[in-house]
């Protein structure tokens, strides 16, 4: 799903789309994307007939309004890819068929999802996107699928999105939260064999979920920081304490930098390193919000 299905809040119809058509979401992540990455994945293969494209700058500007979600779907059928280029539409919403997901599309290139042709480039995309490792966990995922990986990555998706406006947008204790959760997502796909982890992070996402509804309660931003406080300890344990179960060392390295935010100053340049490191999504504005705090 590409940007523009986050920003115009696509995500649910989409959802309910797919799973219409008979495919069943298995996991999925935030990712920030680039159009270099893209560029090359509409470019392998070269297509027939392919029409004109827009210039670069075109594709930076699309990228740049927030994060994409890859979404591994399972399909009993034949020919996923084929049933798949069919729910999607058309590239040019004006041709898609009214059935179709890019029928609501805004234009050619702001048509909400993006499809692999076949299973040769669904394999070389996820990879692009995503690392080896990380592509050959959800391809392992397909195979056998984890109904709390599809809770974790999935069914929590809401509240790992980056807020965009309201009255608790800019709070620090709120934006640690939902990376937080993202962290937590990349954890459940690299732990996805691992029952004791799934476990513990089913249990770090309820005690996410039970901050966040604190935090929503509270009036003033101060009433926030007690509250993430009081969170801090038994959260950032859970989380760190799977991070080393399932290898991802990085993603650990990420929590510790993040927990000074509600507990201390925040290193800013060293928390950006790790989460990059890690592939965390974080918008322009939680980044600007999180490194303003440092300063005061």
């Amino acid at each position: 799903m590409t940007p523009d299905a986050l920003v115009t809040d696509s995500l649910s119809w989409i959802m309910e789309r797919l799973r219409s058509a008979d495919f069943v979401p298995v996991a999925g992540a935030l990712l920030r994307v680039d159009s270099a990455t893209m560029l090359s994945i509409y470019d392998t293969p070269p297509r027939r007939n392919q029409r004109a494209r827009p210039p670069r700058r075109a594709f930076d500007l699309w990228y740049g309004l927030g994060p994409a979600y890859v979404l591994l779907l399972q399909y009993d059928k034949p020919d996923a890819c084929t049933a798949l280029l069919k729910v999607k539409g058309a590239t040019d919403p004006n041709a898609a068929q009214a059935d179709s997901i890019r029928y609501a599309g805004e234009n050619v290139l702001m048509n909400l999802v993006h499809c692999p042709d076949d299973e040769i480039s669904a394999i070389d995309e996820l990879t692009k996107l995503l690392g080896e490792s990380r592509a050959v966990n959800l391809r392992q995922l397909v195979i056998a699928p984890s109904g709390r990986v599809q809770y974790l990555t999935v069914d929590t998706l809401d509240d790992a999105l980056p807020v965009r406006s309201g009255g608790t947008a800019l709070s620090v204790p709120l934006i640690v939260n939902g990376i937080r959760l993202r962290i937590a997502q990349h954890l459940a796909i690299s732990g996805f064999s691992s029952d004791s982890a799934l476990s513990l992070l089913a249990e770090a996402r309820s005690a996410l979920r039970r901050e966040r509804d604190e935090m929503a309660r509270a009036a003033v931003g101060s009433g926030r920081f007690d509250v993430a406080r009081a969170h801090a300890g038994p959260l950032h344990d859970l989380l760190h304490r799977v991070a080393r179960q399932v290898g991802e060392p990085v993603l650990g390295e990420a929590l510790v930098e993040l927990s000074a935010f509600t507990s201390s100053k925040g290193d800013w340049a060293a928390t950006k390193e790790a989460l990059n490191a890690g592939s965390v999504y974080v918008s322009e504005v939680e980044s600007a919000v999180l490194e303003m705090s440092t300063y005061l």
